[in-house]
């Protein structure tokens, strides 16, 4: 993607965001020096805050989180990023916007005590769209994955990422690159988290995040116990459905709910609408 300079205006815009996110990553005492490498190696939660200049709504904040693990395979460094973080309590995170039910939340969203407790005995992700890579080099040189490889045909579209970790021996970036194109054309995009303090040790580090020229803001990330997967419930999602079906009638005390329990277990067409719509509405209470 093509980038521009950024006028001075954006750069204040950028800093005052530093500032409403309450993680003062621009001001406060510099970090003590680092007199050996950060060990990146385990599992750390990374909450980001952010202007996105090519919205209808430029100056909101808007939020993002992800899962990052980094482990050593030898002489390699394997980074996963899990990019569907999952909350028992969904307080603060989305809202109905525009016909979007799971919208984000166009405010700074904060772990609440709940969220805290759950980020810190491991994160639940959902494993659909992780990503893992490969990066060969060293804390001291810098760790890089495998360069891609332009798509010789011009009637084929390649996508590629190329994944970087920079300054581990004083203060960390972290960039991703993305590439999309063959022969004749190609588009480029790059996320960059740039650290700019580090904090308790070596555990916590705070920096700007930037991507593809239009997104500024700020992340921290800290470490926490290895991720966990989605809780398992029990019975099939049909299943619970209709659970959750009954439940919503008993809890509303409808006339004639064991009725219409019965008719629909016999296959009532009918009932079974007027019990879908009574779930309809107990989800809609639920997520507002």
């Amino acid at each position: 993607m093509p980038r521009s300079r950024r006028p001075l205006s954006r750069l204040v815009s950028s800093t005052a965001l530093l500032v409403v996110s309450g993680w003062l990553v621009a001001a406060g005492p510099a970090a003590a020096d680092q007199s050996e490498a950060i060990d990146l190696q385990g599992t750390w939660f990374v909450l980001v805050h952010y202007r996105d200049e090519a919205t209808a709504n430029p100056d909101s904040i808007r939020w993002l989180d992800l899962v990052w693990r980094f482990a050593r395979k030898g002489q390699r460094l394997e980074w996963t990023e899990h990019p569907l973080v999952v909350f028992e309590d969904p307080a603060g995170r989305f809202e109905a916007r525009g016909g979007n039910p799971r919208a984000r939340v166009l405010a700074a969203w904060e772990p609440n005590e709940q969220q805290m407790m759950t980020i810190r005995e491991g994160p639940r992700v959902n494993a659909r769209g992780h990503k893992s890579k490969t990066l060969r080099g060293s804390d001291e040189k810098g760790w890089n994955s495998a360069r891609p490889r332009v798509q010789a045909s011009a009637a084929v579209l390649g996508y590629h990422e190329r994944l970087r970790v920079e300054g581990l021996m004083d203060k960390p970036v972290f960039v991703r690159e993305d590439m999309l194109g063959n022969a004749s054309q190609r588009s480029e995009g790059r996320t960059r988290y740039e650290v700019s303090e580090v904090l308790d040790g070596g555990n916590t580090l705070l920096g700007r995040y930037e991507r593809d020229g239009i997104k500024h803001g700020t992340f921290r990330m800290w470490k926490t116990a290895p991720a966990r997967g989605l809780i398992e419930k029990p019975g099939t999602p049909n299943e619970r459905d209709w659970q959750a079906a009954k439940e919503a009638l008993a809890e509303a005390k409808s006339a004639g709910a064991e009725d219409l329990i019965r008719r629909a277990e016999q296959g009532d067409a009918d009932a079974i609408r007027q019990i879908r719509e009574q779930l309809r509405e107990k989800r809609d209470r639920r997520d507002h």
